[in-house]
């Protein structure tokens, strides 16, 4: 609804009671006595007061349906991550002190939580580990999609409900020898989700 067409439901009202008003002057005579005069003028006013309140809800009930609908948002955690009480914030991790294994890899467990009250819908998800990381195998349950860069996997959800995350996953990741820390993380898209320009990611402090 344009702000002309808001502005004409409050118009035509006020403009009805003034023609109402002006043909109550000219008929005044008409009305010989008080309490018609009164009634119809009450009328009047009822009826004037009433064409602006019912425009007044059907401004609102229009602009409630031009609102943008809330979007779900998606993030990365590290398992396990602390369950939150209902009407309570979600609180994720992302920093995790974790060690090598003999073949020089780590491994990390991790969610996909959706920290929004409105469910994901037929979600995509790229999961990354970091340039120069490699996977010491094959993660179970992300796949090597053809065009992916060698640091990537994809997965592929079709709801993820509102509050909730995903089934735990792994992966076992060789970072380069000299760092310290390396990122993992997600980006993803669904139809009923906010477009992220960062992915959502965690970082792992290497224990040595």
């Amino acid at each position: 609804m344009s702000q002309i067409e808001a502005n004409l439901g409050y118009v035509l009202p006020i403009a009805a009671v003034l023609y109402g008003l002006l043909q109550l002057a000219k008929d005044w005579n008409a009305h010989k006595t008080t309490w018609r005069r009164a009634a119809v003028f009450i009328l009047i006013m009822l009826v004037g007061v009433g064409g602006v309140i019912n425009n007044y809800a059907e401004l609102q009930k229009a602009q409630k349906a031009q609102a943008p609908a809330p979007k779900a948002e998606l993030s990365y955690s590290f398992a396990p991550f602390p369950n939150a009480p209902p009407g309570q914030p979600i609180t994720l991790i992302t920093d995790k002190v974790l060690p090598l294994n003999a073949d020089g890899s780590a491994h990390v467990e991790f969610n996909i939580v959706n920290t929004t009250d409105v469910d994901a819908v037929d979600v995509e998800v790229d999961f990354q580990i970091c340039n120069g990381c490699r996977y010491a195998k094959e993660p179970e349950g992300l796949q090597n999609l053809a065009g992916l860069s060698e640091n990537q996997r994809y997965l592929y959800m079709k709801d993820l409900l509102a509050r909730t995350s995903y089934k735990t996953l792994s992966v076992d990741v060789i970072p380069p020898p000299s760092v310290q820390t390396f990122l993992v993380g997600v980006e993803y898209r669904c139809h009923t989700c906010v477009i992220e320009n960062q992915p959502s990611s965690g970082t792992v402090h290497i224990l040595r």
